[in-house]
């Protein structure tokens, strides 16, 4: 009785303390995954908030881009007007083609009109031009007229009267000889584009992307509003939005509800560049989270699975804890030995002995590499050839050693074929029943595709696909290195900025695989000139730089601008072209720290120096220096015809 009572009183105690510790675990899981999800929500907004900027700055950079295109034309335009003032009168017929001709080349202009002083359309391209429109109550004609000094004036969204198509206006003053008002050129954006443009951008089907002007009213937005509710946005204002306008800063993140369609979002506004306009970019809650609100969903599905297994796990354990301890503990053995064997699955098996000696390799070794299992066999895996220095070795050697686990441990080899061969191999060990080590076995994974695609993205990332030399990225990133190094050791380096001349008559005339052609023979006379630590990047079309890391006086750069003057002036035979062809070249050189001690200000400060040297042709030119000329004379326009 008292021993039946006993074991009652002890099942008792095990069953409460069964209770305890089920009730206990259940809470730690759910206060774990509680945490886990909390900090999993914090960091999709931190993503959204990251992602919101960084399409920010690339629709600022594209904005810009267009922006800066439309303002050179328009500079052209007014340039050949008075060129053509100049020559006495202006030549309709002329202007209405140089107006088209820079019209086809801007895909993101609508149109292009040039307006005399008294307000009347006189030249112009588009679907729906009208000359002689009378353009005089246009805000942007009475502002231009009335301010000598403004510059590029960017209108509001603006309706045209014949194509009733929304648009965006800019526009500059084009002034007589004597300074007074000549009339206005200008050219259109139609909003359409710029929702377009938008549209291309994924911000999920709740986000939003508006711009908006210096007054923050909108000027187009994606998803597109009506003009009505255009209205009330700009006059329902964020309060953050106005604040920041009202600082005057550049860029912010927020989180807000819309003034438009009032659905809540994390909103990143930046200032585009100079320029009165406001990019604003709204991500939603309910876009950014539709992957977290599936992981809750799983969550709470683990949770409820977690609950019942612990219950059932507990009902097991009560019914029959004394018989079954030594099962569930062997259980708990083969389930872990079958979740590392599994996490650790690969191309190939591998066992070794005490002595880290291959007992035995799988034959899936041969189908990968044409090697016979029985090649390993004996051996170490320091005895195999493997490229791996010895302070990696020792290293493994000494994980081996304390007989713990290793997890994607990668070397190389030359294969029979004299192939480089990258593997991985993870590995536990292995202790017999006496708890004593008896080797290690594990598997193995042939990374070679792997790493061949890794370094192919890295070289696309990096060169240039048509030289072959550096790109404007990796030009940036070596030239940031010889900044720190020259800061650090106290010494000067040049940056020279190059740009070919007559380089464009030669693509026109004989073909763009001609003038592929001419600048990879460009490229591989200016490299070859070149120290082994010195770098020459193509910058982009025919632009080059030269980046000089280590220099002894200022005339060392100037031996490598001759020297680069004489090479590329030298003349070249083409395929496919039945004559030599010459071009010519001008040398801008900057001197770190004498021009400048940032990465920008010396790639500024050397490309004004380009433009110095320019008119004279085949010459380089110091920042604050004189102009001076190579001995072979530029190309002039019958060479290069002939």
């Amino acid at each position: 009785m008292m021993q039946t009572r006993r074991k009652k009183m002890q099942t008792e105690r095990f069953r409460w303390r069964l209770i305890i510790v089920t009730c206990m675990l259940n809470l730690l899981a759910y206060g774990l995954v509680a945490w886990t999800l909390s900090q999993s929500r914090q960091h999709y907004h931190e993503r959204a908030e990251t992602a919101s900027q960084n399409i920010a700055k690339l629709l600022e950079q594209n904005i810009t881009d267009a922006v800066e295109k439309i303002e050179m034309n328009l500079h052209a335009v007014i340039d050949e007007v008075a060129r053509q003032k100049a020559a006495g009168r202006i030549d309709n017929a002329a202007l209405t083609a140089f107006l088209k001709r820079l019209h086809s080349r801007s895909s993101e202009m609508a149109s292009m009109r040039v307006v005399n002083a008294a307000g009347i359309v006189t030249h112009g391209t588009g679907k729906t031009l009208v000359t002689d429109a009378d353009v005089t109550d246009r805000t942007y004609f009475q502002f231009l007229r009335d301010h000598p000094d403004a510059g590029t004036y960017i209108s509001g969204p603006m309706q045209g009267r014949t194509s009733r198509e929304w648009v965006m206006v800019f526009s500059r003053r084009i002034e007589n000889s004597d300074g007074s008002f000549g009339g206005v050129v200008n050219g259109t954006i139609e909003l359409s584009h710029l929702t377009w443009m938008f549209s291309a951008v994924d911000v999920g089907q709740s986000g939003a992307i508006s711009l908006r002007n210096e007054a923050l009213g909108v000027i187009a937005r994606y998803p597109e509003i009506a003009v009505d509710a255009s209205t009330h946005a700009a006059r329902t204002l964020l309060p953050e939005l106005a604040e920041f306008a009202r600082e005057g800063r550049h860029s912010a993140t927020f989180r807000a509800k819309s003034s438009v369609d009032g659905i809540e979002r994390v909103i990143s506004v930046r200032k585009i560049g100079n320029l009165p306009l406001y990019l604003i970019i709204g991500l939603a809650p309910k876009d950014y989270f539709v992957r977290w609100w599936h992981s809750l969903a799983y969550s709470a599905v683990a949770l409820v699975l977690f609950s019942a297994v612990t219950i059932f796990m507990s009902w097991l354990l009560y019914r029959g804890w004394f018989e079954r301890l030594a099962l569930f503990a062997r259980l708990e053995r083969s389930e872990r030995t079958f979740r590392s064997l599994a996490e650790m699955s690969s191309d190939w098996f591998w066992q070794q002995d005490k002595q880290y000696r291959f007992i035995d390799v799988s034959d899936d070794i041969a189908r990968k590499f044409g090697t016979s299992p029985e090649s390993y066999r004996g051996k170490t895996r320091w005895d195999i050839g493997i490229d791996k220095a010895e302070e990696v070795w020792r290293a493994h050697r000494a994980l081996l050693d304390a007989h713990q686990p290793f997890h994607d441990f990668e070397y190389s080899f030359i294969d029979d074929e004299g192939g480089r061969r990258y593997i991985s191999v993870s590995g536990e060990p292995v202790f017999d029943d006496n708890g004593e080590f008896a080797g290690y076995h594990g598997v193995g994974k042939d990374l070679t595709v792997k790493k061949q695609y890794e370094a192919r993205i890295q070289q696309m990332a990096q060169y240039d696909s048509l030289t072959g030399l550096p790109n404007r990225a990796l030009f940036y990133d070596r030239l940031a290195q010889a900044i720190s190094i020259a800061r650090r050791e106290r010494h000067e380096f040049a940056l020279q900025y190059l740009d070919l001349d007559k380089f464009k008559p030669v693509n026109d005339r004989h073909g763009h695989d001609a003038g592929d052609q001419l600048l990879q023979m460009v490229a591989h006379r200016i490299r070859g000139l070149l120290r082994e630590y010195d770098t020459v990047a193509r910058l982009g079309g025919d632009e080059f730089a030269v980046l000089l890391p280590v220099i002894v006086s200022h005339s060392d750069a100037e031996e490598v601008a001759q020297k680069i003057i004489q090479a590329v002036t030298a003349p070249y035979a083409l395929d496919g072209v039945n004559e030599e062809v010459r071009i010519g070249v001008s040398v801008g050189i900057a001197l770190y720290p004498q021009d400048s001690v940032l990465g920008d200000g010396l790639v500024k400060a050397a490309d004004a120096a380009m433009y110095k040297s320019k008119p004279a042709g085949n010459c380089y030119c110091f920042h604050d220096g004189q102009t001076n000329c190579a001995v072979s004379p530029a190309p002039d326009e019958q060479t290069i015809n002939n």
